[in-house]
C-alpha cells in the first residue's frame, strides 16, 4: 500500500482543499504540478524493499565509476535507467531516491554500506535529520595549529534530504532539465560551476545531499519569476541550506548552493535575506580557505580546472558582495582583491577544460589587454568597490581628492569604452555576457558622482543631507563635470536598453534569462537621472527617454523581479506582455505538403518581393494558384518571379507583378485599377508589406509618421479599392474561402495603453521609434476587426495575426546589436508564410472566428482585449477614414 502523511500538505491546507495525502506529493499537486510539501522531512520513510533497491543501484553505479574515470553525462545527470534498473525496480525512479536512505537508522546504514563497499558518512545523523553532536572539527576555530598537525579533515556531508526536495529531483528528467537549462541560461554570465567537471561525473562520486542542495539552487535562480505563484520553491531552498548548516556540511557545492541562493535573493530584491546570504558566503568562503592566499581545508586541487573553479567561486562572492552594497552604500564585506590575485581564465577554454589555451592574468593587469566576459565582470565589480568606498568617503573635498575621484572616473570611462568596443567582435551570445560588466561600469560611475552634480553641497551620508559652505571653484568645476559625464551615461544606457528592448518583448523570458539581472541598477540610475532632468528643464525628449527605460524597467521585471524594484517613481507604462506561441511557435498545421490545389484562385500579394510575401508566393504558385505580386520594385519582383517558375516548372499557375506604392496615398487608387482592370476575382488578399522602425523621423510623402502611413493607411486605402471585388468573389466561392490577411506583430500585444492616442497621432509629443511601430501593428489589428465588423454578411473573413519571428528586409534598420540579438531566436521565413496560409485557407476559421487573432505558425488565439473594443475599432476607422478620403 502506498505510503500516506498523517496531515494534509501545505498548498491543500492553504486553499481548503481535500488532500488524499499522498507520498511524495498528492494527487491534487502532481496533477497542477505545483510543489508538494508536507513540512516534516522524517514523514517519508522508504520501505525495507525501497532500501534494498538502493543497494542494489548504489553498487551498480559505485562499479560503472570505478570502472571509467570520465562518467557519461547520463550517468551523472538523468535518471538511471535502463541497464542500471533491475527486475522489480520502480520505472521513473532516480539516483536520488537513494539518498533519501540517509534518513535510515545508521545501524541499518553501517552494516549494509560496509557489504557493498560503500564508505558511510551519514553515521552521525538521527532519524529526525538533526545531529545530537556533530563531526564537524571544532579544532579549525579554537586551534588551527592543532588542526593542521593532527591532518584532520572535514567530515563528508551528511543529513536528510527533505522529502519535498526528493520529490522535486525525482519527477521524470527534471535533474537533467534543470541542470541543461542552467549552463544555457545562468551559466554564460555568471560562470562558477565547472560543466566540465560536472559532465566529467566528478561531483556525484561522493554525492550527497550538498550535491541535491545543488541541483535545487539551479532549479531555483532558473526558475521565472511569472512561474513562481507562491515561495514553496524558496522556502524549501532556504530551509534545506539551514537542515545542513545543522548538519555541520561544509563542502564547495553547499557553497556554490548558497552562492545561488543569493544571486535568486538579490535578483528577485528579497531583503535583507540577500544581504544577509551573501555575508555567509563571504563567511563560508573562509571556512574553506578559497579566500586568495588563505590555508583551505578542501585539500590540495589535483586539477587545473578544480582549481578555477575554487576562484570563480570566490569572485562570485566578490561580485555579489559589491552589487549588494551598491544601493544602500554600507561596507562590503570582502576586502578589495589584491594586486597579485588572479583573475578568471578565458569562460570558454575552462568550460572545455583545455588547459593548453588557458592564460591567467593578475588584477593588477591593464584593462586594455583583452579579457573573457567574467574577468570583465570581476574588472568592473573591483572599480565598483572603489566607487563606493568613495561614496562612503566625507572626508574634505580637497584638491587631491578630486583629482582622485576623477581619475577614477577616467578610468570608469575608458573602461567601459573598451567593453563597449569588444562586444561587436563578439558573437550575439557572447555579446549578451558583457553586458553586466558594461553597465556594472557606468553604475560605478553613478554612485561615485551622484552627490557632485547637485548645486547644493551635499554630504555622503544617505537622503542628500546638505553640507554647510559653498562649494569651492574647484567643487564647481567637479559639478559641471559630474553633470555631463552622468548626462551621457544615461544617453548611453538609454540606448542600450531601446536595443535589448525590442528582442525582450517579442522573444520574452526565454532570453531574458540569458541576461544578467546585473545590468538593471544602471538602467534605474539612467532612468532617474532623465527623470531628474525632465522635472527640471521638462524637455520632451527625456520623457521619451524616462519613458522607455520605464518599460524597459517593467519588462525585465517578468524574468527578475528586481526591475519592479527598480522603477523610477514616475507613472507605470503598461508592461509589454509576451504570448508563450511567440517564444514557443506552435507547430504549423498547413504547408505545401497539405495544401490543396489552388488552380482557379486569385491571390495578391502585398511585398512580394522578398521576405515572407515571396515564400507565400512559392508556396501557393507549386500549387498552381495565380499570384499578383504587388511591390515597389519591378525589376526585384521579376527576379523573385523568374526564381519561383525556375524551381517549380511543373506548375499551372502564373505570377504577375503588378505596381505598389505604399508611402505615397497618390499612387494607391493606380495600382487597385490596374488590378481591377485585368482580374473579375480576388480570393484572398495579404495585406502583407510593411516597414519595422526606420530612422526617427522618417515621413511618408503626404508627411506622415512612416510606420503609420505604410503599415496602416496605405493598406486600408487599398484594401476600400478591392472590397467590392473581394464581395463578388465571395458570393460564387465556396463558403469562408474568400478573406481579407493582416499581417499585424508581437508588437501589437506590447503596444502603450491606450493602443491609439487620437491626441497624437502627429506625434508632436515625440515617441520612441519602438512605441510608434507597436502603436502601427495594433492598428492592423483595429482594422481587421472593424473591417468584419462592417462587412458582416457579406461572406468574408478578415483576420489579423502574428507570423512569428524572423530575419528579413523587414529588420534592415535594427541596430547591429539588436538585429544579433533578433538572429538568436529567429525562424526560417517560411514559417511566416505558414502563418499566413494558415489564416487564409484552414477550413477550420468560419463566420465564427470573423475578426480572429492568429499566431505562429498557424493557431487562433485571444486577441488583446481592449484591441476588440467596438468603439475604439469605429472611432479608428473613422480616423483612417479621414486621412486618405481625398485619395479615394
Amino acid at each position: 500500500m502506498a505510503n500516506r502523511s498523517e496531515q494534509a500538505c501545505k498548498a491543500c491546507k492553504k486553499q481548503k482543499r481535500r488532500c488524499d495525502k499522498a507520498l511524495p506529493e498528492c494527487s491534487l499537486c502532481k496533477r497542477t504540478q505545483r510543489l508538494c510539501e508536507y513540512g516534516i522531512a522524517t514523514e517519508f520513510q522508504p520501505t525495507a524493499s525501497d532500501w534494498s533497491m538502493m543497494q542494489t543501484r548504489l553498487s551498480e553505479l559505485e562499479n560503472r565509476l570505478a570502472n571509467s574515470p570520465k562518467a557519461t553525462e547520463q550517468h551523472i545527470l538523468s535518471p538511471i535507467s535502463g541497464p542500471l534498473l533491475e527486475q522489480g525496480s520502480t520505472p521513473g525512479a532516480t539516483f536520488y531516491d537513494s539518498i533519501d536512505a540517509h534518513s535510515i537508522e545508521s545501524n541499518s546504514i553501517n552494516s549494509s554500506s560496509q557489504s557493498i563497499g560503500f564508505t558511510p558518512a551519514y553515521s552521525t545523523v538521527e532519524l529526525s535529520g538533526l545531529v545530537s553532536e556533530t563531526s564537524f572539527p571544532a579544532s579549525m576555530f579554537l586551534d588551527v595549529d592543532c588542526y593542521v598537525w593532527s591532518h584532520a579533515r572535514l567530515p563528508a556531508p551528511s543529513g536528510v534530504i527533505p522529502a519535498p526536495v526528493l520529490a522535486l529531483l525525482s519527477q521524470g528528467n527534471v535533474v537533467l532539465d534543470v541542470s541543461q537549462n542552467y549552463f544555457a541560461t545562468i551559466h554564460t554570465w555568471f560562470p562558477m560551476i565547472s560543466k566540465k567537471r560536472m559532465d566529467m561525473g566528478l561531483p556525484v562520486q561522493n554525492a550527497g545531499p550538498d550535491l541535491a542542495m545543488l541541483f535545487l539552487g539551479m532549479k531555483l535562480v532558473t526558475t521565472p519569476a511569472i512561474d513562481i505563484t507562491d515561495s514553496s520553491l524558496y522556502d524549501t531552498a532556504k530551509s534545506f541550506l539551514a537542515s545542513l548548516e545543522t548538519n555541520g556540511v561544509v563542502s564547495l557545492l553547499c557553497l556554490q548552493a548558497m552562492i545561488l541562493v543569493a544571486l535568486y535573493e538579490y535578483s528577485h530584491a528579497i531583503y535583507p535575506a540577500a544581504w544577509m546570504t551573501i555575508g555567509s558566503c563571504a563567511r563560508y568562503s573562509d571556512i574553506l580557505g578559497i579566500t586568495p592566499g588563505d590555508y583551505s581545508p578542501l585539500g590540495q586541487v589535483t586539477t587545473w580546472t578544480e582549481a578555477e573553479e575554487r576562484r570563480r567561486v570566490w569572485w562570485s562572492i566578490y561580485i555579489l558582495d559589491k552589487l549588494v552594497s551598491l544601493g544602500s552604500r554600507k561596507r562590503c564585506l570582502l576586502p578589495d582583491a589584491h594586486p597579485q590575485c588572479k583573475l578568471p581564465v578565458d569562460d570558454d577554454a575552462w568550460d572545455r577544460g583545455e588547459v593548453n589555451v588557458a592564460v591567467s592574468h593578475s588584477t593588477s593587469i591593464s584593462y586594455q589587454v583583452q579579457q573573457s566576459p567574467f574577468s570583465r565582470l570581476c574588472q568592473a565589480s573591483m572599480y565598483l568597490g572603489r566607487a563606493i568606498n568613495y561614496a562612503r568617503d566625507n572626508s574634505a573635498m580637497t584638491s587631491s581628492r578630486i583629482e582622485e575621484i576623477m581619475s577614477l572616473v577616467g578610468e570608469l570611462g575608458a573602461f567601459a569604452t573598451v567593453v563597449d568596443n569588444e562586444t561587436p567582435d563578439l558573437s550575439p551570445e557572447k555579446g549578451l555576457t558583457l553586458l553586466a560588466p558594461r553597465c556594472i561600469s557606468r553604475s560605478a560611475l553613478f554612485v561615485t558622482l551622484d552627490r557632485f552634480t547637485c548645486p547644493e553641497k551635499i554630504s555622503a551620508e544617505p537622503g542628500y543631507v546638505e553640507s554647510p559652505g559653498d562649494k569651492t571653484q574647484n567643487e564647481i568645476e567637479l559639478q559641471r563635470q559630474s553633470m555631463r559625464i552622468i548626462e551621457q551615461a544615461s544617453e548611453q544606457l538609454h540606448t542600450l536598453g531601446m536595443e535589448l528592448l525590442p528582442a525582450f518583448t517579442t522573444v520574452g523570458i526565454s532570453l531574458m534569462s540569458n541576461v544578467s539581472p546585473f545590468i538593471l541598477d544602471s538602467i534605474y540610475a539612467g532612468a532617474a537621472t532623465i527623470h531628474w532632468l525632465l522635472g527640471e528643464g521638462g524637455n520632451e525628449v527625456y520623457r521619451t527617454a524616462a519613458a522607455d527605460l520605464d518599460v524597459f524597467l517593467d519588462t525585465m521585471s517578468s524574468r527578475w523581479r528586481l526591475g519592479n524594484h527598480r522603477k523610477t517613481p514616475s507613472k507605470r507604462l503598461r508592461t509589454m506582455s509576451v504570448r508563450r506561441s511567440t517564444i514557443i511557435p506552435n507547430k504549423p498545421t498547413l504547408t505545401e505538403k497539405n495544401l490543396p490545389d489552388q488552380a482557379g484562385r486569385v491571390f495578391l500579394i502585398t511585398g512580394a518581393s522578398g521576405g515572407l510575401g515571396k515564400e507565400l508566393a512559392s508556396i501557393l504558385y507549386q500549387k498552381n494558384g495565380k499570384i499578383y505580386m504587388a511591390a515597389r520594385s519591378k525589376s526585384k519582383t521579376a527576379e523573385v518571379i523568374r526564381d519561383i517558375q525556375a524551381a517549380y516548372p511543373n506548375s499551372t499557375g502564373s505570377m504577375i507583378f503588378l505596381p505598389l506604392v505604399l508611402d505615397d496615398l497618390t499612387t494607391i487608387k493606380a495600382s487597385a485599377q490596374e488590378f481591377l482592370a485585368q482580374e473579375s476575382r480576388l480570393d484572398v488578399l495579404y495585406n502583407n508589406a510593411g516597414v519595422m522602425v526606420p530612422p526617427q523621423g522618417s515621413k511618408t510623402v503626404q508627411g506622415y509618421e512612416l510606420q503609420i502611413g505604410v503599415n496602416n493607411l496605405a493598406p486600408f486605402l487599398f484594401t476600400h479599392f478591392l472590397h467590392p471585388i473581394i464581395a463578388a468573389t465571395a458570393q460564387i466561392a465556396p463558403k469562408n474561402s474568400v478573406r481579407v490577411i493582416w499581417v499585424s506583430s508581437s508588437a501589437a500585444d506590447g503596444a502603450p495603453t491606450p493602443a491609439i492616442d487620437f491626441t497624437n497621432m502627429d506625434y508632436h509629443k515625440e515617441e520612441g521609434i519602438w512605441p510608434k511601430y507597436s502603436r502601427s501593428k495594433a492598428g492592423n489589428v483595429l482594422h481587421s476587426v472593424e473591417f468584419a465588423r462592417r462587412t458582416a454578411g457579406e461572406g468574408i473573413i478578415s483576420i489579423a495575426l502574428n507570423p512569428g519571428n524572423f530575419v528579413t528586409n523587414l529588420q534592415q534598420n535594427m541596430p547591429r546589436m539588436q538585429l544579433a540579438i533578433f538572429k538568436l531566436i529567429a525562424h526560417a521565413p517560411k514559417n511566416g508564410a505558414y502563418t499566413q496560409l494558415f489564416a487564409s485557407h484552414s477550413p477550420t476559421i468560419t463566420e465564427k472566428e470573423n475578426g480572429c487573432w492568429v499566431s505562429p505558425f498557424g493557431k487562433v488565439e485571444p486577441c488583446r482585449k481592449d484591441l476588440l473594443d467596438p468603439d475604439l475599432g469605429k472611432k479608428y476607422w473613422e480616423w483612417t477614414e479621414e486621412q486618405v478620403n481625398m485619395y479615394k
